[in-house]
C-alpha cells in the first residue's frame, strides 16, 4: 500500500542521511 511504500522510503532516506553524516565525520 501507499503507507508501506512511504515507510520504506522514509527508512531508506534516514539510512542514507545517517551514512552521509558519518562520512562527513
Amino acid at each position: 500500500s501507499a503507507a508501506t511504500l512511504a515507510g520504506a522510503v522514509a527508512r531508506l532516506h534516514e539510512e542514507l542521511l545517517r551514512r552521509s553524516l558519518e562520512s562527513l565525520g
